[in-house]
């Protein structure tokens, strides 16, 4: 298809129907039904659910716009994410989860942010409204900023987008994705490149719920993962110390300890070797204060479960 402006990369698994609902909200609006500046392309990771039949329902209606792709086998998550921006055509690229309902009209305001940057190609990062600065758009001039109102939210690839020309001369730009955080790499990489950054505050969508939820160890892709693809930056002065203290601080605080001990078991996170993989964390003086945060975790997690129980038996 000409003239693309926009690829929605949507990489899935044996999420049929959270799929179906993604596609359809993408859809059913204006700037897609009126316009040729938006593709979708979906990745099927060989699922074994109806995820064709769903992918094929929609490609039949849109065949110039929609593009469905089944991998013969399951290559991995990161290599499944690579096949759906390879196979792109649009002038910038956004991944997308298979179970993001999008907000109706969100995707005009979307192509209206590019437009209004295609000339100067900042970096372009959506937080969906959990950014720290409460800004519809935030302007950051340098690595430093970025992590700062970003944070550890740039682990969404929801939220990524490149440019298709970045993209292509970014060398093996899944050079990590064993760490299963490709996205965070790509921007760390693109800043380096002292690439000004447009952080795209406002809520474009609502995240779908779906019954097979992730089963990673939050310490080891947080707290191993994360924390070591940015220490590289430290050594070259792109990053500063005290801004990567503040975020170990603030990543430890507010999402690892809350997902690692989630003792109402809201998530499917592993729950091995958490001193083994915050070893970054042994010379922080708030790493050893957070174990006495573990008793009011469980009193809260307890709490609330008990809410939820008493809401479903009313």
């Amino acid at each position: 298809m000409a003239d693309v402006l926009l690829s929605i990369c949507i990489p899935t698994y044996n999420r049929a129907k959270s799929l179906d609902e993604t596609i359809g909200s993408i859809v059913a609006q204006k700037a897609f039904l009126n316009s040729n500046e938006i593709e979708i392309i979906i990745a099927d990771n060989c699922s074994t659910d109806n995820t064709q039949q769903v992918s094929e329902k929609y490609t039949n209606q849109f065949s110039d716009k929609i593009k469905y792709i089944r991998n013969e086998k399951n290559i991995g998550s990161y290599l499944n994410q690579k096949t759906a921006l390879d196979a792109s055509s649009g002038t910038i690229l956004k991944l997308h989860n298979d179970n993001l309902d999008m907000i109706e009209d969100s995707l005009s305001d979307i192509l209206q942010l590019i437009k209004n940057n295609i000339k100067d190609k900042p970096i372009i990062f959506c937080t969906n409204g959990n950014a720290k600065n409460k800004s519809e758009l935030i302007f950051c001039k340098d690595m430093n900023e970025f992590v700062s109102n970003v944070s550890y939210f740039s682990t969404w690839i929801g939220g990524l987008f490149i440019w298709k020309s970045e993209y292509k001369n970014l060398d093996n730009p899944f050079r990590h994705g064993d760490l299963m955080l490709p996205q965070v790499d790509i921007l760390l990489r693109l800043l380096a490149k002292q690439r000004k950054a447009v952080v795209y505050n406002k809520k474009f969508s609502r995240v779908l719920a779906t019954e097979k939820k992730s089963g990673y160890n939050v310490a080891e892709i947080f707290g191993q993962n994360y924390i070591s693809l940015h220490k590289p930056y430290i050594d070259t002065g792109l990053l500063d110390r005290n801004i990567f203290k503040r975020e170990k601080f603030r990543l430890l605080y507010k999402h690892i300890i809350p997902c690692y001990f989630d003792f109402a078991k809201e998530f499917n996170y592993k729950k091995t070797g958490y001193l083994k993989y915050l070893v970054d964390y042994k010379k922080d003086w708030f790493f050893y204060f957070s174990f006495l945060m573990f008793p009011l975790i469980f009193i809260k997690s307890v709490a609330k479960k008990t809410i939820k129980n008493l809401f479903r038996r009313g």
